[in-house]
């Protein structure tokens, strides 16, 4: 019931989505990412257990086989790390655009900044512009 109720919903306010289907992308691929990210760290726990189980039979030659295996998990983990934190503040910096064109937008909409105006005595808002700014960028990160 739930996923036909959030499909009714995404179906329903598809117009809104036009000219976003990158974000969308970026979303899924970040998605995708972090389960490899969190299935990279559960493997590398493993390599960590094995590596010191091998040290404290003091097995010399399994030692040396864990440790090329721990290679691999890194020449693997690596770039899947590093992609993720692209993608992520790819899709940050994204959502950040658009959160400001959307707050700007209803700012500057129907003389509104005139009701903030920051040199006024009856408001307490102070730089209402620069509080978006800021605010939209801490709420992005």
């Amino acid at each position: 019931v739930a996923v036909m109720i959030a499909a009714a919903a995404f179906l329903s306010g598809r117009h809104r989505l036009e000219g976003r289907w990158q974000q969308w992308g970026l979303l899924a691929l970040l998605l995708f990412l972090l389960f490899c990210v969190t299935g990279l760290n559960v493997l590398l726990s493993y390599v960590f257990r094995t590596i010191d189980n091998v040290l404290v039979a003091k097995n010399a030659a399994g030692f040396y086989e864990q440790l090329g295996v721990f290679a691999g998990a890194l020449v693997v983990a690596v770039p899947v790390i590093s992609g993720y934190r692209y993608v992520r503040l790819t899709l940050g910096r994204y959502w950040r655009q658009d959160l400001t064109e959307l707050f700007l937008e209803k700012y500057l909409s129907n003389r509104s900044f005139y009701l903030l105006d920051s040199n006024s005595q009856s408001t307490d808002v102070d730089n209402p512009d620069q509080r978006i700014s800021e605010d939209v960028n801490y709420f992005t990160k």
